[in-house]
């Protein structure tokens, strides 16, 4: 994003919640050329060697972050980080709702392992 700013480039692939945070805090303008169906982003995933339990622990801690008030903390400096300014925080997600990622990475041409 910051190459196109700079005019070092003349497309790029990009978040577009990012990009138009981005281009609001830059005062950029740009034009959308082509939109994918959305990913989720951010994805917390853990090997399954790990035991259930701490798997859930980890789980419950990431999504109670924004109710407790040290993770609040951490989730504010990290919004203030990234210049965001809707608030951040860590949702639960159905394994489904990655289908269309697992497609991507079957389809594109460079070689990912899916188990």
């Amino acid at each position: 994003m910051g190459q196109l700013k700079a005019g070092r480039t003349i497309a790029a692939g990009v978040s577009a919640e990012v990009m138009q945070a981005f281009a609001t805090r830059e005062q950029l303008a740009y034009r959308v050329l082509w939109r994918s169906e959305e990913y989720l982003n951010l994805a917390l995933s853990a090997n399954p060697s790990i035991p259930e339990a701490k798997v859930q622990a980890v789980r419950d801690a990431f999504l109670g972050m924004a109710d407790d008030p040290e993770g609040a903390k951490v989730l504010a400096l990290s919004a203030e980080v990234l210049k965001q300014t809707s608030p951040l925080r860590f949702i639960a997600a159905q394994d489904s709702e990655f289908d269309n990622m697992r497609q991507f990475y079957r389809s594109t041409l460079v070689h990912v392992e899916l188990q």
